[in-house]
């Protein structure tokens, strides 16, 4: 009974140990995984920093304006929204790449699909940046971008 007891030991520990190592993987997965997200949240902040800086923030409100009132706008103002809307696509992009690794809700990401598909609805100018600066985004979010304008 003695040798009966001591294997049964042995199997245990040997199956907490796999168990163990197990999780651990997982962990370390995980670790991996939330590393990447915020490297790619920060590589994403320092573009939108940067690009904010090209950004007229006395004429990106006036601009819209003038865009949801049907009013002409200058060539100025015209870069300026596309500018801007690079920036929210930037944002959109990384907001993609933490959804598909599961750290964006999908109901978050539904919501920022429906803010682009309205944004191409709504204002041409989306369409332009898209056209001059949407190789510049992830394969991935290009293909989904790519979905929502062919509806």
């Amino acid at each position: 009974m003695n040798s009966k007891f001591k294997f049964l030991i042995e199997m245990l520990s040997a199956s907490a140990l796999i168990i163990s190592l197990f999780f651990l993987a997982i962990e370390v997965k995980q670790s991996n995984s939330l590393a990447r997200a915020t490297v790619r949240q920060t590589i994403n902040n320092n573009d939108v920093e940067y690009l904010e800086t090209f950004l007229d923030s006395n004429t990106i409100p006036i601009a819209n304006y003038k865009l949801k009132s049907g009013q002409e706008l200058s060539k100025y103002e015209i870069q300026q929204i596309i500018w801007q809307q690079h920036i929210n696509y930037r944002i959109f992009d990384n907001g993609y790449y933490q959804y598909q690794n599961g750290l964006l809700d999908k109901e978050e990401w539904l919501k920022y699909k429906s803010i682009m598909t309205t944004l191409f609805e709504e204002n041409p100018y989306v369409y332009e940046m898209w056209a001059e600066y949407g190789e510049n985004f992830s394969s991935s979010f290009q293909v989904e971008v790519e979905k929502i304008i062919s509806k």
